[in-house]
């Protein structure tokens, strides 16, 4: 077990003792409710005891709300369009029963049983049990917000921007000079090993998990395999003399069938920024924790960054796909990536069918 496993378990046990902790205190006033409340009548107990919970419950809301008011006051919260402050339906029916069994009470015991010592102290110790567990929410969804939205610093949008103008904008568009583009280098590939590659495009790989193998193979249960290189792109770029990309050539057996079946030809990738982005978590750096936290949103942020930046640029629009996906099933087991990619690529085929005939 690697440094940010056992930390990250340190971290999950702790949270646990948190909450369990949290719920002995309340079963502990609970009972001291009860014990206070008794009386020999067993009908005024439970009328006593009925009261003083209705009001911890109504306590107990009331922080909840004044936590969501908090949220949304907090100018971080707006830029990422939080709600206006929801009462839930079970709030409003536990309110209105609490009200009902404390204005039942006070009628019958007169208001000053509000502010009977026993009941003051007991609702200030509860509420500070509740200052002491909540307050801590509230401090850990401003910190959740400010590491997500942080308009375009954050780690995700980061990672879009150098890989869109590090790489793709490198290899993807054809410059009309000697640098050929990935359309046309597909094409060379077609007429030198004889083949047809129908989707003439770079199909990219986003994973959830950001775990991407040396050979997409292992991905495939052998439905794939890589067939060769593509032609190098070769460039001098930030003092580096014959600085070299280049891209892959996979064939998919559909139904992992090779005999009887004809492969699929495409070039495909996975994006190489989240492969560095899960070595990063694996290790322990300072930031490897706070990335492992919000690694969903760190990738949501990257897919959809890098998407607009392919959509908004012509020259590569329509050279490239992303694939954005959930690589594990809900039983733990690998998604077939060569499933993902033959759905992707007949959903494109369909698409410019539709608007050939259109």
């Amino acid at each position: 077990m690697d440094h940010l496993s056992m930390r990250n378990e340190s971290d999950s046990v702790y949270v646990s003792l948190n909450i369990i902790l949290y719920y002995i205190l309340e079963i502990i006033f609970i009972v001291i409710a009860v014990m206070i409340k008794y009386e020999d009548n067993i009908t005024s107990t439970i009328c006593n005891i009925s009261y003083i919970v209705s009001i911890l419950i109504i306590m107990y809301i009331l922080c909840d709300l004044t936590i969501q008011l908090c949220n949304l006051l907090n100018t971080n919260l707006k830029l990422n369009r939080t709600q206006l402050l929801e009462i839930p339906f079970k709030y409003k029916i536990a309110i209105g029963i609490c009200i009902i069994f404390i204005t039942l009470q006070t009628i019958n015991k007169g208001f000053f049983y509000i502010w009977r010592y026993n009941n003051i102290t007991f609702i200030c110790l509860y509420c500070f049990v509740i200052i002491l567990f909540k307050i801590p929410v509230l401090s850990q969804q401003n910190l959740d917000t400010n590491v997500i939205n942080m308009n375009g610093l954050d780690y995700g949008t980061g990672m879009a921007y150098n890989y869109y103008y590090g790489y793709l904008r490198i290899i993807l568009p054809s410059t009309g000079t000697e640098n050929k583009g990935i359309h046309e280098k597909l094409e060379n590939f077609e007429d030198i090993h004889n083949i047809i590659i129908s989707i003439k495009k770079l199909f990219i790989l986003i994973p959830f998990s950001t775990y991407i193998p040396p050979d997409l193979k292992q991905l495939s249960y052998e439905w794939m395999e890589n067939v060769q290189e593509l032609e190098q792109e070769v460039r001098n770029r930030a003092g580096i003399k014959n600085r070299s990309y280049h891209n892959n050539i996979y064939k998919i057996y559909p139904g992992g069938n090779t005999n009887s079946i004809e492969p699929v030809y495409l070039a495909v990738e996975g994006a190489t920024p989240l492969l560095t982005f899960f070595e990063v978590q694996k290790h322990f750096h300072p930031e490897s924790k706070i990335y492992k936290k919000y690694s969903r949103q760190i990738i949501e942020a990257f897919y959809l960054k890098l998407k607009e930046l392919i959509y908004n640029d012509l020259d590569c629009r329509d050279l490239c796909e992303l694939i954005y996906y959930e690589d594990y099933n809900s039983d733990g087991t690998k998604v077939n990536i060569a499933k993902v990619i033959l759905e992707r690529m007949s959903i494109l085929k369909d698409s410019e069918y539709t608007n050939h005939t259109d």
